[in-house]
């Protein structure tokens, strides 16, 4: 049996507005963190480790659904405008041996600038050399961008080396630095950013004995060594079912932090699911020690793809067993 035409039209209306609302969510959702090659946090395996590599901000693929605001908005966000410098920086930038041109906008404070191993928060505006907008923090509701100086681009890394917390910079970057290598060749364009830092979050400094374990380390049957550097609490310790909460700091022997904890921050995660260093390592633990441990590379990745290499040094705090 046929619907009548007034059952059809309503149904059609229905229908268009379910597509439209369907098609306003995919929007909003493609102009959200950490897609469309925007800088996302660098994800965090059960090991502790730093995940699939961040591919650092290819802006050049954002969004073409930004729209720019045509003036400051009222609440203090900068226009989204290309300045009038798009493609001539002013006699006073200063011209990196790169090719990458700089100039602040806005004093910071403090004289510490990110680190190869540091983690930085930002507010960015970018242009290509045409001044299409293809990229912001600065949206309706503004997020910093959380991004790994040791996985950012070139042009990025070296801009925001030169900063504290606080400045704002503009960076007129070649296309040679502003892209990743698996962009085409004919699609890399020199882009302008107007860059914050917002926040940094430094990395630990590595221990001096990184190289060496001090003689009073106790070595296993295994290979891993290790030193207790605070005493624990009670005669508990976890087992290799548990699951634990920690704080830690992992390095490499030549003094790369490539994870960490930071110090209001912890983790948890089953003893049986991380690399066999840490699985043997805890069980040596009781809450509220710290221990340090020389993981050989047979018991941490063994050469995986994409893993730190060699012997890995750890500090590992045993914040709780999880009942």
């Amino acid at each position: 049996m046929k619907r009548s035409t007034g059952s059809q039209k309503s149904l059609r209306r229905w229908f268009f507005l379910g597509l439209w609302l369907l098609l306003a969510a995919g929007l909003g959702a493609g102009c959200g963190k950490g897609r469309h090659g925007t800088v996302e946090p660098v994800p965090v395996d059960a090991q502790g480790q730093a995940g699939e590599e961040d591919v650092a901000p290819d802006v050049a693929a954002e969004d073409a659904a930004i729209a720019p605001d045509p003036a400051p908005a009222a609440d203090g966000r900068p226009s989204l405008d290309p300045p009038a410098d798009l493609k001539s920086p002013p006699s006073d930038a200063e011209k990196r041996p790169s090719g990458l041109v700089t100039k602040v906008l806005k004093a910071g404070t403090g004289d510490v600038r990110p680190g190869r191993d540091d983690t930085v928060f930002v507010h960015y505006i970018a242009w290509n050399d045409t001044g299409k907008l293809v990229g912001t923090t600065w949206k309706r509701v503004p997020e910093p961008r959380i991004l790994r100086m040791d996985k950012a681009l070139p042009g990025w890394s070296q801009g925001i080396g030169l900063m504290v917390v606080g400045e704002t910079r503009r960076l007129w970057i070649p296309a040679a630095l502003a892209h990743p290598r698996s962009t085409p060749k004919a699609e890399r364009t020199p882009l302008v950013l107007d860059v914050t830092l917002a926040k940094l979050k430094r990395a630990p400094p590595a221990p001096a004995d990184l190289k060496r374990p001090p003689g009073s380390a106790t070595k296993s049957a295994s290979g891993l060594t290790f030193v207790e550097l605070v005493a624990g609490q009670g005669d508990v310790r976890p087992t290799g079912t548990n699951e634990v909460t920690v704080r830690y700091a992992g390095w490499t022997q030549d003094g790369r932090c490539f994870d960490h904890t930071d110090v209001d921050e912890t983790m948890s995660f089953p003893l049986g699911s991380v690399i066999k260093g840490w699985t043997e390592g805890v069980q040596q633990m009781k809450p509220g020690a710290k221990f340090r441990f020389w993981i050989p590379a047979k018991l941490a990745y063994d050469g995986e793809q994409g893993k730190p290499k060699g012997t890995l040094v750890f500090d590992i705090e045993l914040v709780a067993i999880v009942p």
